[in-house]
């Protein structure tokens, strides 16, 4: 067998190959399938009702004394599906050396909450201490934390 002979032979094989490839049809098939689900949530609000309708954003403490206390009623909603563990915590304070004579503390702290809404009572006390200093007027943000239990 001659070179030519071989490579024509190699072509028609070569053709052959190809032509029974791309004539070859490939079945397929697809299924769809609905995918639904829930999804666990948490969203706690605080409101100056029981109704939940009044939404409390600021809360202003008044005038105080060195060595006062004040307490302040206010209910807070589970808008989410899930319990929680409820903490509170403080930040931003201004001035910030505020925070060494001023403190804010709850009935609720690590409470298990199970129900949509429920009351809760913050107290601000203020130390005598704060006499000694050039404090005036304060503010700062108190973040109620609801954790997933």
């Amino acid at each position: 067998m001659n070179k030519i002979q071989a490579l024509l032979i190699l072509v028609v094989l070569t053709c052959t190959v190809y032509t029974s490839y791309s004539a070859t049809a490939y079945l397929i098939s697809s299924y769809t399938i609905q995918m639904t689900g829930n999804i666990y949530t948490l969203n706690v609000e605080a409101f100056w009702d029981s109704q939940c309708t009044n939404r409390c954003e600021t809360i202003d403490w008044g005038w105080l004394h060195p060595g006062d206390s004040k307490s302040l009623t206010i209910y807070l909603r589970n808008n989410g599906n899930v319990n929680a563990t409820l903490s509170l915590s403080t930040a931003n304070w201004n001035p910030a050396e505020a925070a060494d004579y001023i403190s804010l503390t709850w009935d609720r702290e690590g409470y298990f909450m199970t129900e949509q809404i429920i009351q809760c009572t913050f107290t601000l006390t203020v130390s005598t201490e704060i006499q000694n200093t050039t404090i005036q007027s304060f503010s700062f943000d108190a973040i109620i934390t609801a954790t997933e239990t």
